[in-house]
């Protein structure tokens, strides 16, 4: 063999050396998977599809969402128990599930469960979709802000995916319930009557325009009907209240629509700093804020000195 083909094989050998050595190290992220092309945690899962959520800690169930014809419910403690859940609240929840990468693998030591929060008294959550179902846990922070640990229930690899899990599903109850008392649309309104104590008076429409009557005057409201119901449409409760201690009744807000179809709301005193209120929609008590309380509920002259 002559020096000049030595001098090749030389090269190429140095060459292939390089070339194994620089994919290797790649130091340019050249085929660094990226967290789109990764494989998703739950192949076939699609939002849309899932039937029921069951989430589980300390092996105790803590709360078990149903999809039914009309949206979603919140199962209480009995079968027979049934709260309305906020449909659009879970939607968005498992759109966020379908979009789960299994990108950065953490661990697949089974000793190492506990100490990322993954064991099997940790957060879990069971999702039936279709014909399917399908079970992980849900650990601690992951390798980056706003992402935490998972790992399948019959799995060993844990994965950091890139979703607060826990703020979304380690919750209590009335976190995933509607507290949205009232929806209607203004157009279909025709009167309003609100009895704080024992006077009222009404909100009417009169040729399409807001007057407010009383037993004493009449007085033009259209810049505060417009406000007032505002506040309507944005009133929720903070938490749901389950004494059965319901306290004294202070006014109710009565609707009547074009229609002639009638929805109340009614408000009630528990003690001097606590108030509760529920609705035709809505009928389970909710606690209110008192400031919450003077905006929808407003006697005649706080109504008249709202903004003009």
């Amino acid at each position: 063999m002559n020096l000049k083909n030595i001098n090749i094989q030389l090269t190429a050998l140095t060459l292939v050396i390089f070339t194994a050595a620089f994919f290797k190290n790649d130091p340019f992220f050249l085929l660094e998977e990226t967290y789109e092309s990764a494989p998703y945690l739950l192949p076939d899962f699609h939002a849309g599809d899932v039937e029921s959520i069951e989430i589980f800690q300390n092996e105790i169930k803590l709360n078990h969402l149903i999809k039914q014809d009309s949206g979603w419910v919140l199962r209480g403690d009995s079968a027979e128990t049934e709260y309305i859940a906020d449909s659009s609240k879970i939607h968005a929840n498992l759109v966020q599930l379908e979009k789960l990468r299994k990108y950065y693998e953490i661990s697949e030591n089974p000793d190492r469960f506990a100490e990322f929060g993954l064991s099997d008294r940790g957060l879990k959550l069971k999702v039936k979709y279709s014909t399917k179902e399908s079970s992980f846990y849900i650990g601690n922070r992951g390798t980056t802000k706003g992402s935490n640990l998972v790992r399948m229930e019959k799995g060993t690899t844990v994965y950091s995916v890139n979703a607060n899990l826990q703020g979304q599903w380690k919750q209590s109850r009335d976190f995933f319930r509607y507290n949205r008392l009232i929806n209607f649309s203004v157009e279909n309104i025709l009167s309003v009557n609100i009895k704080k104590g024992r006077n009222g008076y009404n909100i009417v429409r009169q040729n399409e325009h807001w007057t407010i009557q009383s037993s004493s005057a009449e007085f033009d409201s259209e810049n505060r009907a417009k406000r007032f119901f505002e506040e309507l449409l944005e009133l929720k409760g903070g938490n749901f209240y389950y004494s059965k201690n319901t306290g004294k009744p202070i006014g109710t807000i009565t609707l009547t629509y074009k229609s002639s179809i009638r929805e109340k709301i009614e408000f009630r005193r528990i003690s001097k700093e606590l108030f509760i209120v529920r609705s035709d929609q809505n009928p389970y008590w909710q606690i209110i804020p008192e400031f919450k309380l003077s905006g929808v509920l407003p006697g005649l002259n706080e109504f008249l000195n709202k903004t003009k």
